[in-house]
């Protein structure tokens, strides 16, 4: 795993501007949301300062119904100040 996040900082130059990434996921069982708990962790350990990693828990969601709800959260928080 730390190979990985190695090889992405060697790769990936400095963001130009902040940048925001949202991961979110709902009820799917123990190992999607461990997963993606952990993407949201390594994104975050990869990042500089110039980017925020938003993690979100969404219980009431499943594989089904997460995209349409995820996707509005995720939109309406570019805009909140």
């Amino acid at each position: 795993e730390q190979r990985i996040a190695d090889r992405e900082t060697e790769n990936n130059p400095s963001l130009s501007q902040p940048t925001n990434v949202f991961v979110a996921v709902g009820k799917e069982g123990k190992v999607m949301q461990r997963d993606a708990k952990k993407l949201a962790n390594k994104i975050q350990k990869v990042s500089g300062s110039d980017l925020q990693v938003d993690f979100q828990y969404l219980p009431k969601e499943n594989h089904a119904t997460i995209l349409h709800q995820a996707a509005y959260i995720g939109l309406r928080s570019l805009y909140e100040d």
